[in-house]
């Protein structure tokens, strides 16, 4: 049985990367729905958290949407610099976690998620 050349691993990763684009384009119409339910209740939404981890997965697939191409073209020849590469991960946990940039081999848990700007859109 042939072995699995950095072509196919290529491939395969740019694959991801539009698997990343569709569930991006998903979470963006679940945001729409939940904003659209939370705006019909009357009373207060109590727990946030939910809510923010929701933009977290959204921004999670938007990054490696971005990121999953870039790092498919290091494998067949078209190099990238690690700044450009770096650069297509905005979350900083990812960014941590690919790239080594920090111990932690873990993305960040609800309790440790990163500020960010909620919306409720």
């Amino acid at each position: 049985m042939p072995s699995v050349s950095p072509q196919d691993v290529a491939r395969i990763l740019g694959a991801m990367g539009q698997l990343m684009e569709q569930l991006y384009s998903s979470d963006l119409a679940l945001q729409d729905a939940v904003s659209d339910m939370t705006q019909k209740t009357t009373g207060a939404v109590s727990d946030f958290g939910h809510l923010q981890h929701i933009d977290l997965v959204t921004q999670t697939h938007a990054d490696l949407a971005r990121f999953l191409p870039q790092l498919a073209d290091c494998l067949v020849g078209h190099p990238v610099e690690h700044e450009k590469l770096a650069g297509a991960l905005t979350l900083h946990s990812l960014q941590n976690v690919l790239l080594g940039l920090a111990s932690s081999n873990v993305v960040n848990t609800e309790e440790d998620v990163e500020a960010g700007e909620l919306s409720l859109f």
